[in-house]
């Protein structure tokens, strides 16, 4: 099982605000636990599809990262590979 976390560009861009909104209400919590990997903050996009009521598609997330591959974060789950 595999868990996808989006960083404060990728959010922005797919939610058409700014930038630094997104990355203020990350901070805060709106979103739920903020995940810190390589000084970048990341939250779970469940999170945020239940938190703002919206479903993303693998292509509105692909558009929302062109060319700029840390902008999401594919974590897996070591424990469900193994079974």
């Amino acid at each position: 099982m595999t868990k996808t976390y989006l960083s404060g560009p990728a959010l922005a861009s797919l939610r058409a605000s700014a930038r630094m909104t997104e990355n203020k209400l990350m901070r805060a919590g709106r979103y739920g636990p903020v995940l810190w990997h390589d000084r970048v903050a990341y939250v779970a996009r469940v999170a945020v599809e239940h938190r703002i009521g919206q479903r993303f598609n693998d292509a509105q997330l692909a558009l929302a990262v062109a060319g700029q591959p840390g902008r999401i974060l594919i974590l897996s789950d070591p424990e469900q590979e193994a079974v």
